[in-house]
């Protein structure tokens, strides 16, 4: 009777080992395992920065705790190539973040315009210390300019002195400092002429547009005249110059 007992006991023992191994599938066993990759985004929009830098904007999303390793970036723009590398500053708790990263090199400028951005965030699991299969990201941006003049639309309009009234517009991106902003007006190849400049406007990303009454060395008349608007801003740090920007279009004078 003892021994039919032990087998009867040892049955079942043996098959509830095999019952709750059924509970767990090869599937659910490997997903408790693996570990949610990390996201990289590249934003469209950059910044052109001084000696040799630029600035661009890479969105990284990481999970489960994970540590990061680098987030490296390299910015390539003809010849033009700068790198950048994060290695501190992001969590991976599942929240999505936008990291700006100044990439630089020690030879040309990088300027407004297309450029190719490539990003690779490396992160490294906690629990082994082993870096997971690196994420990157590579997409077309566009380094902005840091200052844009326009000029109104329409003819320019003549008063009675015969000088030339001329709206024009300024746009120029924090940080940089306002220096000067002219606009020329010539008349007959150049033999009727004058300037007129303004120095107080303000960098905040915003188009402001003012108006520009022109004196010339002699009254302008009806008829073609040749405007140029320009603008220089500064480096806030040292006032060294910074970013410049031109416009040059033919309308009519009339009074």
């Amino acid at each position: 009777m003892m021994k039919v007992l032990e087998r009867i006991i040892v049955g079942a023992l043996a098959l509830g080992s095999i019952t709750a191994g059924a509970l767990v599938s090869p599937a659910q066993a490997a997903t408790a395992t693996t570990r949610t990759p990390p996201q990289v985004t590249v934003k469209d929009v950059g910044d052109p920065l001084l000696f040799g830098e630029a600035r661009v904007s890479v969105a990284v999303r990481c999970f489960d705790g994970d540590v990061l390793q680098r987030l490296a970036v390299a910015v390539t723009q003809g010849e033009v190539t700068g790198t950048g590398v994060v290695e501190s500053g992001i969590v991976c708790d599942g929240a999505r973040r936008v990291v700006p990263v100044v990439v630089s090199n020690d030879e040309l400028n990088f300027v407004p315009g297309s450029v190719t951005v490539r990003a690779q965030l490396t992160v490294v699991d906690p629990e082994t210390g082993s870096p997971l299969p690196p994420t990157s990201s590579t997409a077309s941006v566009f380094l902005r300019p840091q200052v844009v003049v326009k000029v109104a639309t329409g003819p320019v309009r003549l008063n009675s002195k015969g000088n030339a009234v001329v709206r024009a517009s300024i746009k120029c991106r924090t940080p940089w400092f306002a220096d000067d902003f002219a606009v020329t007006v010539d008349q007959n190849g150049g033999r009727i002429a004058g300037r007129a400049d303004l120095d107080e406007w303000q960098c905040d990303g915003v188009f402001h547009e003012y108006t520009f009454t022109v004196a010339p060395n002699r009254p302008f008349v009806n008829g073609g005249v040749r405007l140029t608007a320009s603008a220089d801003v500064l480096d806030p740090g040292s006032y060294d110059p910074a970013f410049s920007t031109g416009v040059i279009t033919n309308r009519q004078a009339v009074r």
